[in-house]
């Protein structure tokens, strides 16, 4: 993940400014504590997070301290999409290639059948709100 001097440094700061943010689940403030990441989006196994290289890492709730690297660009993409939600500026790090293609779930809306037939946002499509796919 490539990212910019500027973005790491904010990154960074929304780190350290995270315990501030009275996040209530206690599992979360550990893993930023332990782990120098923000958490960008949660779902029943876990949380996706980036530290402020960049780099986006995912963590089971049950194992927050075996977090792996995310290389699938994809994974990045929706965890990168999700976080701009709450952290505005994250989403220049998000990598549209040329030859991306429209999400077919979704038909490129981003919105995912299902949630727009519930009216919800609690369910995230296959493209992560993005549309396409890489």
């Amino acid at each position: 993940m490539i990212t910019t001097p500027e973005i790491s440094k904010r990154i960074a700061e929304l780190i350290e400014d995270y315990p501030a943010t009275g996040d209530p689940l206690p599992e979360l403030q550990k893993l930023v504590a332990q782990e120098r990441v923000l958490p960008l989006c949660c779902d029943f196994g876990g949380v996706m997070a980036i530290n402020a290289e960049g780099e986006i890492r995912s963590f089971l709730w049950d194992d927050t301290l075996h977090g792996q690297v995310e290389y699938d660009p994809r994974i990045q993409n929706i965890a990168l999409f999700q976080g701009s939600k709450k952290y505005p500026g994250l989403e220049l790090l998000i990598e549209k290639p040329n030859d991306a293609r429209v999400c077919e779930s979704c038909e490129g809306t981003g919105v995912e059948p299902f949630a727009k037939k519930l009216n919800t946002d609690a369910i995230v499509c296959y493209c992560g709100g993005l549309g396409w796919l890489p």
